[in-house]
């Protein structure tokens, strides 16, 4: 609908979008695997980037999640939380390009990813007398 209305813009125009996000920090100071259902059309792009983690050769984890992305909109996904499994496909013996794949071919108007959320490093401080 916002697409075809600017369409017929001629001059120029300001928009501004408004989304909101979950708050989610509760649950994912649990420590727990959480499973996140995110809706999405067949074919577009959750906006998250994998990697592999570096302290786990048999682990992938989130490296980027783009901003405005459906993924940041759900609220429920950080960068460094472990992906197990998309859509009860684990990735343990996966690559990620694989891994990425099935999110992509993700057929259904929804994926889901069982995570383990990463956890907040902690914060130094240094005082001096």
């Amino acid at each position: 609908e916002a697409q075809e209305t600017t369409k017929k813009v001629e001059r120029g125009a300001t928009l501004t979008i408004e989304y909101d996000v979950s708050v989610m920090e509760s649950v994912r100071c649990s420590g727990s695997p959480l499973l996140v259902e995110i809706e999405h059309a067949v074919g577009t792009s959750l906006g998250i980037i994998l990697t592999d983690d570096p302290h786990d050769a048999n682990a992938i984890v989130i490296d980027t999640i783009k901003t405005a992305s459906i993924a940041e909109r759900c609220g429920a996904l950080a960068e460094g939380d472990k992906v197990a499994a998309i859509d009860g496909t684990r990735l343990d013996q996966l690559t990620v390009v694989e891994a990425m794949q099935l999110i992509k071919s993700s057929s259904g108007a929804h994926v889901t990813l069982e995570i383990v959320p990463s956890q907040p490093s902690a914060t130094r401080m240094t005082f001096i007398k």
